[in-house]
C-alpha cells in the first residue's frame, strides 16, 4: 500500500516520526526499523540510531528485523547493529528462525528448525558479542 511504502520511508529516513508520535494520544507506540542491505556500513547504522535517538520528543526504538546479510542484496553489518543496540539500550530481534527460500537461506538462525542447530548466522546473533546470551536479561515480571 502507499500508505506502507510512506511509512516505510519515514522510518528510513526518519522524517515524520514526531508527527506519527504526536498522533497517538496514549503515545503508545514503538518504531521499528529493518535494517537489511541499506544498512551496510557502520556509519549508515550509527548515522540512523543517532539521528533517530536525538529527536524530541524522545520514542521508543526496536531493530526489527535484521540479518548478517540479504541474501543476494547484500551485506548487513550486525555487528554494529548489535554493538550499538547493546550501548543505546535498543532491542533487536535477529530474522529469522528457519524455512527461508534457498536464496535468502542465510538468513535462518537454526538448521531445520532445530534449537540445538544453529547456522554461521545463528550461532553469531546467539553466541558472539553483544548477541543474546551475553546481553539477555530476564524481564522482572518473571522474577
Amino acid at each position: 500500500s502507499t500508505a506502507g511504502l510512506v511509512a516505510n520511508y519515514r522510518m528510513r529516513d526518519g522524517s515524520g516520526t514526531t508527527s506519527i508520535w504526536s498522533a497517538d494520544p496514549d503515545q503508545n507506540l514503538v518504531f521499528s526499523v529493518h535494517m537489511y542491505d541499506v544498512y551496510g556500513s557502520s556509519s549508515t547504522v550509527t548515522s540512523y540510531f543517532n539521528n533517530f535517538l536525538d529527536r524530541s520528543p524522545a520514542m521508543p526504538l526496536v531493530v526489527g528485523k535484521f540479518a548478517a546479510d540479504h541474501g543476494s542484496a547484500g551485506n548487513v553489518d550486525e555487528d554494529t547493529i548489535m554493538q550499538q543496540a547493546e550501548i543505546l539500550g535498543v532491542g533487536y530481534l535477529g530474522w529469522s528462525w528457519s524455512g527461508n527460500s534457498s536464496d535468502l537461506a542465510s538468513l535462518d538462525i537454526t538448521n531445520g528448525f532445530s534449537v540445538n542447530s544453529l547456522t554461521t548466522w545463528g550461532s553469531r546473533l546467539v553466541n558472539g558479542s553483544n548477541g543474546i546470551a551475553s546481553t539477555a536479561t530476564t524481564c522482572g515480571c518473571f522474577d
